[in-house]
Parts: C-alpha cells; structure tokens; sequence
C-alpha cells in the first residue's frame, strides 16, 4: 500500500521492473527539487525513501530535503492519500503530538540500592548481589554511579533495576532484568515513548564519539560515552542529537545483528550523518564477552577497531 501512494505523489522509483513493491529502499525524483524546477522533474532519482524503520524517512541527496514519508505525503501529495497512509498506520498529524506518553516516571517504591543490600544475611539479597559481581560482572563503581538498585516484592520483583538520567540529572526511565533464572518476562520497564528519553544521556557528552549499543548491560560492559539503543533502532531525538553536535558515531550490535546495524547505518546516512562505524561484535553479545574475557578485552579490541 505504501508504495502505491509513494507512486501516486512521486511517480515511479527508478527500478520501477525490479519488484520494486518488494524493496525496502526505493529512489524516486523528488517532489522539492521539481518544485524548485517550475514543476518538471529532473529524472535524477536523488529521493532516497526508507521503507524499513518504525520512522520511515525520505532524504534528497541533491537538495538535502528530507521528512518523513507522511509529512511529504501531506505536504506534496492528495488529501485520499495522505489520510490513507494515516488510516493504515492509525496515526493522525494533528493529533499525534499531545497524544504522546511524555512523563517523568518514579523509582519504584520497594527499590533498594545495591549499598543497602546485605548478602551476609539474606539469601535473596546474595543471589541479587552474586548476579551484579559475580555473574555480570560490573564494577562496584560503576554500579554506585548508575545508582544500580534491586526490587524484591512489588512489580519489579527479583529483578535488578538500573535506572537512566537526563543532562539535568532528571530520571527519565528504568530497565528491570530478572536475577531468578527462568523468571519471565525476563525485562520489565515502564512504558514510555521511546523518542521521550536518551537511555543515560546524564554521562554522554556529545562532543566526543558515541558508542551506540543494544541493551543497558551491553552499556555497563563498555561504559564510555555509551548509549543503548534498547533494541535495534533509532528515535528521532537521538538524530537530532548527533545533528546538532556533529558527533562520531560507532555502532556495537551483537553477533548475527548485520541487517539490523546496516538499517541504522543507512539511516544515518539518511539524514546527512556520515561520521559512523560499525564495529561487528563476533560474539553472543558484548556483556557475555566481558564474563568470559574480562573488561580490558572490550576496550582493547574496540580501540584496536577503530584504528
């Protein structure tokens, strides 16, 4: 469906034989630069359309226009089609925005941080602290700076909570990850917009590189200027971060995550960011690598990379 309203406001992308309604990335003439040339298209095909993200986006390699696929619908295309696109994403444009979950979430209440726990004198409070050490082997500073807590009763219960600050130090959400073996869900976490928030932004600078990964363990394995994507995708607010400052990106997924990462990669390229490095982790993921090889490994070998 989506490619036939892209046909309808774009005309046909350039590999219009190729299957082209089964490709996830397409090439039409862009509406802007015809604009900008009285109305006739220059047959240069520099309208680059993303068609694999929860964002779908647009970007012009030769005027820079860029937006995303139903804001350029609303703006070049017809009024059935636009509202078709919105009926079949159930999204609305004059709604979307006050519609959105932004609110500040609370610790919760049975949280206890990792200083108060006494595995000396409750064999629930050893398993919790066995995991955080022993088993995911995060240092007992790094625990104390990411204010690294467990929940023993209540929602969050038997699971270690490691909660995630804005610039101004504001807590913006929590991940909880079960200490129990075979609890399920094995995650828990508020559930928020996820373009509300950038997972530990109180500890990134921008003005150095950043280091994108999976998940907020991954984080604690490579603790340097590191944001999880918690997942394998991008929001719009980390976007406009790396805009706005210019930053080097490198980007850590775990192993037999390619597709994922060139997604991201792509999408970078999308929006004009070109500073960015994948570095392929050939192992089951980065925190697993740090259990088995220890803290200094990671850093060598992602130092080692990046040369």
């Amino acid at each position: 469906m989506i490619y036939n309203l892209l046909v309808n406001t774009l005309g046909n992308p350039k590999y219009e034989n190729k299957d082209s309604h089964k490709r996830t990335t397409l090439d039409f003439n862009c509406p802007k630069c015809t604009e900008d040339n009285y109305g006739v298209p220059n047959n240069k095909y520099k309208l680059a359309v993303l068609l694999t993200t929860n964002k779908k986006v647009c970007k012009c390699w030769s005027c820079g226009y860029s937006s995303s696929i139903k804001w350029m619908l609303k703006v070049y295309g017809n009024e059935y089609d636009y509202q078709t696109y919105c009926d079949y994403h159930c999204e609305n444009l004059e709604i979307e925005e006050p519609t959105k979950k932004y609110f500040i979430p609370r610790l919760p209440r049975e949280f206890v941080l990792f200083s108060d726990l006494k595995p000396n004198n409750s064999e629930i409070h050893k398993l919790a602290y066995d995991y955080i050490i022993n088993d995911r082997k995060i240092d007992k500073y790094l625990v104390k700076k990411l204010n690294i807590g467990c929940c023993f009763d209540g929602w969050y219960k038997n699971r270690i909570i490691i909660p995630s600050y804005d610039e101004n130090n504001n807590l913006t959400t929590f991940i909880g990850r079960t200490f129990i073996k075979d609890l399920l869900p094995t995650y828990l976490a508020p559930v928020l917009e996820k373009d509300s928030f950038i997972f530990n932004e109180s500890n990134i600078n921008y003005n150095h590189p950043i280091y994108f990964v999976e998940g907020a363990l991954d984080m604690t394995s490579l603790f340097i200027n590191t944001i999880p994507l918690l997942g394998k995708g991008l929001f719009h607010n980390i976007l406009k971060k790396i805009l706005k400052y210019n930053t080097p990106v490198f980007i850590i997924l775990d192993e037999g995550t390619d597709k994922e990462s060139d997604k991201i990669f792509y999408e970078f390229e999308l929006f004009g960011i070109t500073n960015v490095t994948k570095i392929m982790v050939d192992y089951k993921d980065l925190n697993k690598m740090k259990q088995d090889f220890g803290q200094f490994y990671i850093v060598k070998n992602v130092l080692e990379y990046k040369k």
